[in-house]
């Protein structure tokens, strides 16, 4: 277990797999919890989009509608892996396949 400081910085990481751990718990809680910060980005990125599309700043809205569409990938992965544990644990073999 990695100790941290009350100001929440990480001590005693000395070589890369350290690094590496804190990078893939970071990666497997990210894609664990997707559904509560995809849906929100989405919500988000839609209504700037069409704010922006509305007062004809094109590029602008396109740059939102795309990181909605990029949320909703995420959620469809998320449908599609079926469960929190899962998402994650495509994520591990895919890590895993790569190392």
């Amino acid at each position: 277990m990695i100790p941290f400081t009350a100001l929440g910085a990480v001590k005693g990481i000395t070589h890369f797999n350290d690094n590496m751990t804190v990078v893939l718990d970071f990666l497997y809680f990210t894609f664990r919890y997707i559904p509560f910060w995809s849906i929100p980005i989405m919500i988000i990125c839609m209504q700037f989009g069409y704010i922006f599309w509305s007062k004809e700043v094109r590029w602008v809205a396109k740059v939102f509608f795309s990181g909605a569409g990029v949320a909703f990938l995420f959620l469809v992965y998320y449908v599609i892996a079926g469960s929190p544990e899962r998402s994650a644990q495509w994520l591990d073999d895919a890590v895993r396949g790569i190392q």
